[in-house]
Parts: C-alpha cells; sequence; structure tokens
C-alpha cells in the first residue's frame, strides 16, 4: 500500500518537497531546480523497476508462499517495476496536473 500511495503521490505532484529555496528565489533558479527534481525522479523510477525486475528473477525459483495471503510472494515483487514505471513518467504529467489546479 505504501508503494502505491507514493506512487499515487508522485503522479499528482503532492509530494513532500522543501520548497522554501525555490519560492524565495528567481524563475531560472525554480525552473533549473525543477529539471533536476525531474531528472533525480526519472532516476528513482528506473531504479525501482531494474531493482524490481531483478528482485523477480532471484526470487521466482524459491516458490515461497506468503502464509496470511496464501499467495506465491513473487508477486508482491511485481508491483515495484510497475510503481517504478508510474514514478518514471510522473515528470511528464506536470501540465496535466497543473491545469487541473
Amino acid at each position: 500500500m505504501a508503494s502505491l500511495g507514493t506512487t499515487l503521490t508522485f503522479l499528482l505532484h503532492q509530494q513532500l518537497g522543501l520548497d522554501t529555496l525555490t519560492h524565495s528565489a528567481g524563475t531560472r533558479f525554480k525552473k533549473i531546480s525543477e529539471d533536476f527534481s525531474d531528472v533525480i525522479v526519472m532516476l528513482l523510477g528506473l531504479v525501482l523497476i531494474v531493482g524490481g525486475v531483478s528482485m523477480i528473477s532471484a526470487k521466482w525459483s524459491l516458490e515461497q508462499t506468503s502464509p496470511v495471503l496464501g499467495f506465491k510472494q513473487v508477486y508482491l515483487y511485481f508491483l515495484l517495476p510497475f510503481c517504478g514505471f508510474f514514478i518514471m513518467i510522473s515528470p511528464f504529467n506536470r501540465a496535466n496536473v497543473e491545469d487541473k489546479n
């Protein structure tokens, strides 16, 4: 649930941030910091995709079953690349979110 919630906050651009510097700075600095932030967010999404696929391939043959949920634990790891993909594309969704606000 935390992964899905994090992904949703990135898609809606409601994540917590320290934007004290950008509010007091000029528009050029604000644009540079937003671009830098977008690159970092896309790298985070890429790390989640690559790490999630790696974890799925490593855990696939273990056949571990969750005692509480009753299905293979490896299915939970599919959430990582899924969330990583949506986090990675979230900077491109900025215009749609800003238009609605």
